[in-house]
């Protein structure tokens, strides 16, 4: 990915436990429970685990992006884990022309891209990433902070690497 150049990535890695050694869904549920109560600063109360032939079912509601993804990362951390579904949703919290704001202020400020080529609409929650980059690098930083604002619970990023 951080290759000047690369504009897709396919992952075509299956993993395959040996059915003698496989640890059962109800530990691996039970101890996706803990290690998300463990390692993150969210109100996990709500979230829901679900877990079939080791792959992972997250689902509920938290406030910002980077709680859903540190909770992701640690289930997939344990043992057992063949596969996670990430379905957790973010609450809304702001109105799009707050949202949008925001972004384009984030974007203004980062020394790392230019701010002028990206066009940024919100509908809702839904925040649309329009424009060119330089790297895959700087469309990531675009991204995180498109996620970074309040009231976002999606980005469609259609960044262009040029």
């Amino acid at each position: 990915k951080a290759m000047k150049g690369v504009r897709g990535l396919a992952e075509e890695i299956e993993v395959r436990l040996n059915k003698l050694e496989g640890t059962a869904d109800d530990t691996i549920a039970s101890r996706a429970l803990n290690i998300i109560a463990w390692s993150s600063d969210a109100n996990v109360e709500g979230i829901k685990v679900t877990v079939q032939k080791g792959t992972v079912t997250l689902e509920g509601q938290l406030d910002w992006q980077y709680q859903k993804e540190v909770i992701e990362q640690a289930v997939w951390r344990l043992s057992g884990v063949v596969g996670v579904h990430n379905r957790i949703t973010l609450k809304a919290r702001a109105d799009a022309v707050d949202i949008k704001r925001h972004i384009e202020d984030a974007l203004k400020r980062s020394a790392e891209i230019q701010a002028e080529g990206i066009r940024v609409t919100v509908n809702g929650g839904v925040v649309k990433l329009e424009g060119k980059v330089h790297l895959l690098r700087e469309r990531e930083v675009v991204e995180r902070a498109a996620w970074s604002v309040p009231g976002v619970s999606k980005v469609e990023d259609y960044l262009l690497i040029a």
